[in-house]
């Protein structure tokens, strides 16, 4: 990914974590298909699904897992007096990339075989995929549809795409939501790298949502629920 290698003194033996998503599904009926929704660095499975949720088909199931890394946060410095007393609240990120020097301390590979295993377990694995990514889970969405079945479309938001490290046959169509006023994620090399997708023969389509930074409000919902091909 992105042709660099993990260097052998820092990759990471992950834990075996449970995998425990935010699901919902249809009552009384066998969901049409599942939708997967992966979070941003730093977020969680209930805050992608309680923003993008009410956008999502109600006959289709839905999973939004944390991901398998805690990112730990204290309400102040640590160590420090009256540590005893500080609140800890956790994120969740997907890999550990360092942008500056272009290497993973920990790549995608721990994540994708967590999200595979756990499909499984839920008994997903057979049913028609669509997975939805925000940031660094726009990521990762590409990477995992390729390891599941009856993927029919990624939808990415608000992140930059890969075309150098997938493969020439990629299994759906892969279409992008960006906000034109994202200060976080650059739009321009969003847009050359989902071109570049496209020059590889993948399908899809680059969406620009207007006075939309780096989240998922309304508009972006909107757009998400216009796109799905849900038959």
């Amino acid at each position: 990914m992105r042709n660099v290698r993990t260097t052998p003194e820092r990759i990471f033996v992950p834990m075996t974590l449970p995998f425990d998503p935010h699901t919902r599904k249809p009552e009384g009926t066998t969901p049409k298909g599942l939708i997967l929704l992966l979070h941003g660095y730093d977020q969680s499975g209930t805050h992608v699904l309680r923003r993008l949720g009410d956008y999502l088909p109600k006959d289709w199931a839905v999973i939004s897992p944390n991901a398998p890394f805690p990112i730990p946060h204290w309400d102040s410095t640590f160590p420090a007096p009256g540590w005893r007393q500080q609140k800890l609240k956790l994120g969740y990120t997907w890999y550990f990339y360092q942008s500056s020097t272009k290497e993973y301390f920990l790549d995608m590979k721990p994540a994708l075989d967590y999200l595979k295993r756990g499909i499984t377990q839920l008994g997903f694995a057979d049913l028609p995929k669509i997975v939805v990514g925000f940031s660094q889970g726009g990521y990762v969405a590409p990477f995992i549809a390729n390891e599941l079945s009856q993927v029919r479309q990624v939808v990415c938001l608000s992140c930059e795409f890969l075309p150098n490290d997938m493969d020439d046959k990629f299994p759906a169509r892969i279409d992008g939501i960006f906000g034109d006023s994202d200060p976080i994620a650059d739009i321009e090399p969003a847009k050359a790298t989902h071109a570049g997708l496209l020059a590889k023969g993948v399908q899809g389509e680059f969406h620009i949502v207007p006075g939309v930074g780096h989240d998922m409000p309304a508009s972006v919902g909107e757009k998400l629920r216009e796109i799905l091909i849900l038959r």
